[in-house]
């Protein structure tokens, strides 16, 4: 099998040990081989909704010899139940639409205790603004440290610090991800669900986990 890619590694490490993973957009199915073969997943359902990239995940399953991947032809969530799965990744595509295929499952994606990795390839602003509009309340966003940019190297926000606070909603900004700091945020603001959106670092298990 291809070597995975370092963009599908950072989003492996996110997902918890031991997860019912909904792989959305599968494609090659290389990330569901990965989940399984690291036990990071205890099974995988793989979709899409074309069938020719699922024929050719269903050589690669094959080939890798990797038991517990269910291949499914559908748009995104419609054909997946919420018992079936606890994490639903969604990577490689634009924010408008994963947006869509949020806005299609919310009966599975709204679901308390579910965690959602997304990876936006364009308009993580869209998405952000997205998931404020539309139910999914939240209580509070971690985010990288401002950083200096541009030839005068002026301390500035990341995008996303920027659009909570017009919106009056709580920033974290934690130095370290494994000192604890940023887990005592988390239990600070009490959140029902995670959702982990292009961080840009590998977070630790205690934060992936959270809540239980």
């Amino acid at each position: 099998m291809p070597t995975l890619s370092k963009r599908l590694s950072v989003i492996a490490s996110l997902v918890p040990f031991g997860a019912r993973v909904c792989d959305i957009g599968t494609d090659h199915a290389f990330l569901a081989i990965e989940l399984m073969r690291t036990k990071r997943a205890c099974s995988v359902i793989a979709t899409d909704i074309n069938e020719k990239p699922l024929q050719k995940a269903k050589i690669n399953v094959e080939k890798s010899e990797q038991s517990g991947i269910i291949l499914r032809l559908c748009d995104g969530l419609e054909g997946v139940l919420p018992e079936e799965i606890d994490t639903v990744v969604i990577a490689g595509m634009g924010g408008e639409v994963i947006s869509g295929i949020l806005a299609r499952g919310k009966s599975v994606a709204a679901r308390k205790g579910i965690k959602i990795i997304l990876q936006p390839t364009t308009s993580p602003e869209f998405l952000r603004r997205f998931l404020y509009e539309n139910g999914f309340e939240i209580v509070g966003v971690i985010t990288q440290m401002d950083k200096p940019q541009g030839r005068k190297m002026i301390l500035t926000p990341p995008p996303v610090k920027e659009l909570a606070i017009a919106n009056g909603i709580p920033v974290y900004q934690p130095v370290k991800m494994r000192d604890g700091t940023a887990l005592e945020m988390l239990k600070e603001a009490d959140p029902e669900l995670v959702i982990v959106v292009a961080y840009g670092k590998i977070l630790p298990k205690e934060i992936l986990e959270y809540p239980e």
